[in-house]
């Protein structure tokens, strides 16, 4: 269930709602407004298969471990300003204005905070419509400048 959840919030909400999910059965003789049990949507059905498919090849502890870290977790270790202050080399921030889990807003901040202090920083926008799975599917986009990136002296 766990698992399932966060592939949803992975994911841009215009991904559920678009043609080939929406308001789909997942079976056409199963209408969802008609039953209780065993009647699921087609975006339902594709949670449970992902998250199926991801716990067949996840550890619980590691996945427990993950989210005790993210719920800690503060860049620098006192405040994200203090530890971004504490950046003394180039940056490539690489995002997606689709994505939900860092919000586009937060990533702006993200990228003041550290061009304050003269920080270099290249930010590269990627764009495919999965929200934050998009720093996955969508990399490809970056590979030019990460190429550029690691190039530098």
């Amino acid at each position: 269930m766990a698992l399932k959840t966060v592939t949803l919030h992975a994911q841009h909400w215009a991904w559920a709602d678009g043609p080939a999910l929406g308001r789909k059965w997942a079976a056409a003789e199963k209408d969802p407004a008609g039953c209780l049990v065993d009647c699921k949507y087609a975006i339902e059905a594709t949670l449970d298969s992902v998250g199926r498919g991801r716990a067949a090849i996840s550890d619980a502890n590691h996945f427990l471990y993950l989210v005790k870290a993210n719920q800690l977790f503060v860049t620098g270790g006192t405040s994200l300003a203090d530890g971004l202050k504490r950046i003394d080399a180039p940056v490539l921030l690489i995002t997606s204005d689709d994505d939900q889990v860092f919000h586009v807003d937060a990533v702006n901040q993200t990228a003041t905070l550290i061009k304050a202090d003269g920080t270099p920083l290249q930010h590269v926008k990627i764009k495919g419509g999965r929200g934050h799975l998009d720093g996955v599917l969508a990399i490809s986009q970056a590979g030019a400048a990460i190429t550029a990136f690691l190039a530098q002296k």
